[in-house]
Order: C-alpha cells, then structure tokens, then sequence
C-alpha cells in the first residue's frame, strides 16, 4: 500500500467529518438570513396597513 493512499484515506475521513459538522451550522446560518429577509419584506407593510385610517 502506497502512503499517499494512507493520507488520502485519512483527508477524505476529515473532510467528511468536517462537513458533518459543519452541515448544521450552514443550517441555522441560512435561516437566520432568510428569516431576516422576510421580516424586511412585511414588517414594513404591516407598518403602512397599519397606518391607513378608514372611517
């Protein structure tokens, strides 16, 4: 068995490891941004309905 192979064995090991963990965090990240995107959409369109006055 070549030792490159040994290292590649290893690299491909921590960089699925890697990938795991950083899965969940991508997550949350891209929630946060889509969230806070939305809430730029109809906070203020319930600010202006909420300003019209009907009699």
């Amino acid at each position: 068995m070549h030792p490159w192979l040994v290292y590649e064995d290893e690299l491909d090991e921590e960089i699925r490891a890697l990938s795991t963990a950083i899965e969940p965090v991508l997550m949350v990240f891209l929630a946060i941004v889509a969230g806070t995107m939305v809430a730029a959409i109809l906070l203020p369109i319930y600010s202006l309905v909420g300003n019209i006055n009907i009699r």
